[in-house]
């Protein structure tokens, strides 16, 4: 390897130091863009997988009963569908 002859000049060592820090925002942007995605595609099927399973728990014993209607009654002592919150019997 050849030696340099002419060391670098303090001019132009000054002028690149810029050059770092735009190449880095041009990868960290797509690069958080796609850890956000990823995360809100599992965000998106967890709840996906979450409600089909409260359906299918919901709907398994008034499938078996052959009744699929819910009056009201029922509807107030499912524990998530009510507004008011729920009571431990004792």
């Amino acid at each position: 390897m050849l030696a340099r002859t002419k060391p670098i000049s303090t001019r132009r060592k000054g002028n690149c130091g810029g050059d770092v820090m735009i190449e880095s925002v041009f990868t960290f942007i797509p690069m958080l863009a796609l850890i956000l995605i990823f995360a809100d595609l599992g965000l998106m099927f967890f709840r996906w997988s979450t409600l089909q399973n409260a359906v299918r728990e919901l709907s398994r014993p008034r499938a078996r009963q052959g009744r699929m209607r819910l009056s009201k009654a029922s509807f107030r002592n499912i524990p998530w569908a009510s507004s008011r919150p729920a009571t431990v019997p004792t």
